[in-house]
């Protein structure tokens, strides 16, 4: 828009002081760890692996590949070709034999790879690591092991992956947008020595853009952590009441649940049924009904956690048993921990009968639970003392039960840091309780998707404690039901975030650098101004008091103390420059032009929202509608579906953006 003149303050300028400021020429990066396993060693030989635009290397895959080796194949082929204008041929290691002379890229647990000693242990690597070696002139791209199941063969992809970004150039930054060399013609054979094991184990994504594409999930290097947990009647989460589904027990078995009651239903099940030992049994009868239809089907047979997760709401059961229960253990998901070890004693005893022994899981069945809300706090205490973190023996499940710690902290400053103090002493507290965490993060805010959320300065610091405290997965939720895009440098977010939960030690504002020269091209300099601003503002939000805890999470964020008219109105006039930058390509590639421009734009939509929900009464009838148009405008270009993650509960307030379009009257 030109309507607007940029303007900052002096002492806004002041608290750039800390950002990286422009996209800095590349040059040959290496990182840096001092936490996992990250060696990277290669040098190049005489040998070429495509030399004049020709060669002589065939792509080998097992004869009995699973689909993920099979994606990492076509995954390398496409890219290959598309950087080389080479197709490479393909065969299976049916006959083969290894030989120092042969010239192959072998991908998996192929029998060349076991002929050649390739050193790809599972103790070393995990089950998500990768391994790049060379033996002779064939190179070995492969993880532990290729069972498809708990995402094992992810490993062998990422390989492919690390390959293609050592030899091409590539990375992966959004849907429509990677980096890879171009009119390639030589590639020299590198010694490849390359172990590299992910700080976090499983990393998962959590936007709607990434969850409905399998591919686009891969190529972030995450996963979707619900299908490592067997569901109860099709829900993984806050599903509780789908094992004992009030319909069918409530009448006759009340005290299979709490003691509060909305609109005529029970709001969670009683972990220690009133303390009536024959309703105590009788609910350890009636999940385990409910379990068998789970553990028989077919499509889960090859998973051993089951997901009993509790509704969303902070109800808490206070009956006198319940009562009875905190006091003894100091904390309300005690007796959720009781039942389930309970719960697995029972359904390992039909494990054992002719019925059971079919779907009989190795070392039983297991459970996944949130701790969240009422069911945050560990039922733990420290010892002074000793300096440790104790536990009674009855609430101990150490790998019989994973926690997925959704904490009520700061998101945007660090869990280590002392705001989060208790954030981090609950982390302590579960440690004892359990050897599996899954860390259940928060990346947005969940009333205004199109407001920025700062977790820029928090997202090292945190996923380094996840990494240092054991966290088996790393749930970072952010839109999950935001199709297509999310503005709010939403998607640099996702990009660190695939960086930073693999090597918690990575260079940050390298990252940072190259995702605005490949995501913004020529308008990555100005896009990258906004950036810093915006971070920097983040500085004055912080000290804005509006009596609202969690304020950056609060319907509150639009609010006019939180911003800058001008500020904003700077945004779209540095917006306008990278738009104009961009220029020349509607003439020379009309493909790059458009995405270019939407990536532009979907920044802008924050922007122009922040202006009307903030200094809407500020402008002219007519400026307010152009705003609002344009506004309108990015967010169907970028396809933006939703205004929010939920309705609001007055009714005013439909997620759906074309209830936001009503309201604006455009």
């Amino acid at each position: 828009m030109k309507i607007f003149k940029r303007f900052l303050s002096v002492i806004f300028a002041v608290f750039l002081s800390f950002a990286a400021v422009g996209c800095q020429e590349e040059t040959v990066h290496e990182e840096t760890d001092t936490v996992g396993l990250h060696q990277k060693t290669a040098t190049e030989t005489n040998e070429y692996l495509l030399q004049d635009g020709r060669t002589d290397y065939t792509v080998v895959i097992p004869e009995n590949a699973g689909e993920t080796v099979l994606f990492a194949k076509d995954e390398l082929l496409y890219f290959f070709k598309e950087a080389t204008g080479v197709t490479l041929p393909v065969k299976t290691d049916a006959g083969l034999t290894f030989s120092e002379s042969d010239k192959y890229i072998s991908i998996g647990k192929t029998t060349l790879e076991e002929q050649a000693g390739v050193d790809a242990r599972e103790e070393e690597l995990g089950t998500q690591g990768l391994r790049i070696s060379t033996k002779g002139k064939t190179v070995f791209l492969t993880s532990a092991s290729d069972r498809e199941a708990m995402y094992e063969s992810y490993g062998t992809l990422y390989a492919v992956y690390e390959f293609l970004a050592d030899t091409l150039d590539y990375d992966y930054f959004y849907t429509d947008c990677y980096s890879l060399n171009r009119n390639v013609k030589d590639i020299k054979l590198k010694n490849y020595d390359f172990k590299d094991v992910p700080d976090i184990k499983l990393r998962s994504g959590s936007y709607g853009f990434i969850t409905s594409d399998t591919n686009v999930l891969m190529r972030y290097r995450m996963s979707n952590h619900a299908a490592l947990f067997i569901p109860m009647k099709g829900a993984s989460g806050h599903n509780e009441m789908q094992w004992l589904p009030q319909e069918t027990y409530a009448e006759t078995h009340k005290d299979f649940y709490n003691n509060q009651m909305v609109s005529g239903k029970y709001t969670r099940l009683c972990y220690t049924a009133h303390g009536k030992p024959d309703e105590y049994d009788a609910m350890l009868q009636a999940c385990l009904e409910s379990a068998k239809e789970s553990l028989m089907d077919e499509k889960y047979l090859h998973l051993d956690t089951m997901s009993f997760c509790m509704e969303d709401t902070s109800d808490v059961c206070n009956c006198d048993a319940c009562k009875d229960s905190f006091e003894k253990y100091g904390a309300h998901s005690a007796a959720m921990i009781v039942f389930l070890k309970d719960l697995k004693k029972t359904i390992d005893e039909w494990f054992a009968t002719p019925e059971g022994q079919p779907y009989a899981r190795e070392g039983g069945v297991k459970f996944y639970f949130y701790a969240y809300q009422t069911l945050e706090t560990p039922p733990a205490s420290f010892n002074s003392e000793t300096g440790k973190w104790e536990a009674h023996p009855d609430v101990v499940c150490g790998d019989d039960i994973m926690i997925a710690l959704a904490l009520a902290i700061d998101n945007c400053v660090s869990l280590s840091d002392p705001a989060n103090l208790s954030g981090m002493n609950m982390v302590n507290g579960w440690n004892v309780i359990t050897n599996r965490k899954l860390f259940y993060m928060y990346s947005t805010n969940y009333k205004h998707y199109f407001v920025p959320y700062n977790t820029f300065n928090s997202i090292q610091g945190t996923f380094k404690v996840v990494s240092e405290k054991g966290g088996e997965i790393l749930y970072n939720l952010g839109q999950s039901v935001q199709q297509n895009y999310a503005t709010g440098w939403s998607i640099l977010k996702v990009y660190l975030e695939s960086k930073l939960a693999w090597n918690v030690n990575a260079d940050m504002e390298y990252y940072i650098n190259r995702f605005f020269t490949h995501y913004f091209g020529a308008g990555a300099g100005a896009m990258r101004k906004i950036f810093n601003e915006y971070r920097a503002h983040t500085v004055y939000m912080d000290s804005v008091d509006l009596n609202e805890s969690h304020k950056m999470l609060g319907s509150k964020i639009t609010d006019s103390r939180f911003w800058s008219k001008n500020l904003l109105e700077g945004w779209n006039d540095l917006t306008d420059e990278a738009l104009k930058a961009i220029e020349y390509l509607q003439e020379e590639d009309k493909i790059l032009y458009k995405s270019l421009y939407n990536h532009i734009v979907g920044e802008r939509v924050s922007f122009n929202y922040i202006l009307v929900e903030a200094f809407g009464d500020t402008y002219s009838a007519k400026d307010l509608t152009e705003i609002k148009q344009e506004c309108k405008a990015d967010i169907l270009a970028v396809r933006l579906t939703k205004w929010r993650e939920s309705d609001a509960p007055d009714g005013t307030g439909y997620s759906l953006v074309n209830a936001l379009f009503t309201r604006w009257g455009v």
